[in-house]
């Protein structure tokens, strides 16, 4: 269920009037930890308890998806590309899923990998039109979401490997600063899209440092051109935060 926010919320907060705030889904909790796995990662940091050891960090991944990622979902620290904010993603993805499998994960007893297994053979996100605003180079949500079976599509200033678009349904390479940015991604998607994402934090490929991150209210600005009515943005409001990501819905 999706509800509204809290009364308590901010009252700094505004959005435009075809957008309302509201809660994420009571399922992705349940989603992400039935999806979830836990890995140990060498931080490379000496340990205070042996000189000669390093530090393991337990890290939170979605394996499953190696077969088009090449790595776990999620992929651990310093992977820009490939972020804990990609497991997110997806699991709100599966939570807007209208599918019966999407049900028998929230139940399920097994290993986190035989979930996404049989999420995959069910192709859950079937129907699903989705468009990752500033993907990188690795898209690893949006490659998720279609082996899921969604229609994806990805925009970003930066190209992708051809590998990756014979994965997809489309990318768009755009500035999002540019005023008509909605305008160059609806010719070519097509728009009337399900669900929006966004989570840049900063350009990272050298060839686009000139490039600035897009304020929160581009993002929504030019999500209201793609979505559908009762379609969903999933975006980082906070310019210099990477934490605190905000669903709003497009009420008309």
């Amino acid at each position: 269920m999706i509800r509204e926010p809290d009364s308590r919320r901010s009252q700094t907060e505004h959005f435009p009037n075809n957008f309302k705030p509201v809660e994420t889904p009571e399922s992705v909790r349940a989603i992400y930890q039935r999806i979830r796995s836990i890995v140990e990662i060498d931080t490379g940091i000496p340990s205070e308890l042996s000189p000669n050891e390093t530090r393991k960090k337990r890290y939170y991944v979605v394996e499953g998806f190696e077969d088009v990622l090449h790595t776990p979902l999620g992929g651990g620290p310093g992977d820009w590309y490939n972020m804990q904010a990609n497991i997110y993603e997806l699991t709100l993805s599966l939570a807007l899923s209208q599918h019966p499998a999407v049900n028998d994960i929230l139940a399920w007893k097994g290993i986190a990998k035989d979930a996404v297994k049989h999420l995959r053979e069910h192709q859950v996100l079937s129907g699903l039109r989705i468009i990752d605003l500033g993907c990188g180079k690795l898209p690893s949500f949006a490659l998720a979401a279609h082996t899921l079976g969604a229609s994806v599509y990805t925009a970003d200033a930066d190209d992708l490997n051809r590998n990756y678009k014979t994965q997809l349904d489309g990318h768009v390479i755009v500035d999002f600063n540019q005023p008509d940015a909605a305008s160059i991604i609806q010719r070519v998607t097509g728009s009337n899209f399900d669900l929006v994402t966004e989570h840049i934090i900063t350009p990272v490929s050298s060839s686009y440092a000139h490039v600035e991150k897009p304020k929160p209210a581009t993002i929504v600005s030019i999500a209201g051109n793609l979505l559908k009515q009762g379609g969903y943005l999933y975006y980082t409001p906070d310019i210099h935060s990477a934490e605190g990501m905000q669903l709003l819905r497009k009420i008309d």
